[in-house]
């Protein structure tokens, strides 16, 4: 084993290769796969044990390390559960979701901007739109935005004007399907 490293583990190589295949989670196979190299022989060097797993040298003797202090509980991907825990704790979700079932601050609808104004407010920072939109998203929720009504009272002149100009991005919307030609070439007649 280059560079000093051994596998010190309690392991044997047969435990270690019936846990890579019983192996669930595709990064912690990959660092079974990589000590089974290195325990059965395949690889004499943890170099040439990394390439063949494609893995990082400098990575692959991390994994080692982290095997030899922890043993298989150092393969398992350490990636889980380590990102942020979120803008919201889980009273001030509740408080949103009561918030939200009433109207908004200004009478109108919620919208992810008030969204994020009223998560602001509370938090004491600038919270973005897209972040209170996740938020929606996470608690199951979504902003809802009535259709557009007809204008009632609109003269005849009004009218005329809006037919007129919807039936100019109409035609340029709609594709023509009779008296096209072929792309293909001229029509064949059969014998």
């Amino acid at each position: 084993m280059a560079q000093g490293k051994k596998l010190e583990s309690g392991i044997g190589s047969e435990e270690i290769a019936k846990r890579y295949r019983e192996c669930a989670d595709a990064v912690e196979k990959i660092h079974w796969l990589l000590i089974m190299q290195l325990s059965q022989g395949r690889a004499q060097t943890i170099a040439e044990a990394a390439q063949r797993c494609g893995l990082e040298h400098s990575w692959a003797c991390r994994i080692v390390k982290r095997y030899n202090e922890l043993g298989a509980e150092g393969l398992k991907d350490r990636r889980k559960g380590n990102g942020s825990r979120g803008l919201l704790s889980p009273e001030l979700k509740v408080e949103l979701i009561k918030a939200l079932k009433g109207e908004a601050p200004d009478g109108g609808l919620w919208t992810s901007p008030k969204v994020a104004l009223w998560i602001g407010e509370r938090l004491g920072r600038i919270v973005r739109a897209g972040s209170a939109w996740s938020i929606l998203r996470q608690l199951g929720l979504r902003t809802k935005v009535p259709r557009p009504r007809h204008q009632k009272g609109a003269s005849q002149a009004e009218q005329r004007a809006f037919k007129k100009s919807s039936a100019k991005t109409l035609r340029g919307s709609v594709p023509r399907t009779r008296g096209r030609k072929s792309s293909s070439g001229p029509k064949t007649k059969p014998d």
